[in-house]
């Protein structure tokens, strides 16, 4: 189940005061059905960064609606 964000900051308040594990959070919170993996990578996450956030970067870079690529697209679509 995907948490929400309340859910993210109860869980970086008692992960960083009170030092949580994922197995105590699903013990605490049973009526969340979180998983253990989504846990145990959340918490990682945070104890990496300080933060639920997305991290700004991350991913595959966004080069189809380059200028460059537009320009190029355009100049094959006339040339034929």
């Amino acid at each position: 189940m995907a948490f929400t964000d309340d859910d993210k900051i109860v869980i970086k308040f008692l992960r960083q005061k009170k030092h949580y594990g994922a197995k105590r959070f699903i013990s605490e919170f049973p009526e969340k059905r979180w998983s253990l993996t989504s846990l145990k990578r959340l918490i990682r996450k945070i104890d990496a960064t300080g933060t639920t956030k997305r991290t700004k970067g991350i991913g595959r870079p966004r080069t189809a609606r380059k200028v460059h690529n537009i320009d190029s697209v355009d100049k094959l679509a006339l040339s034929q």
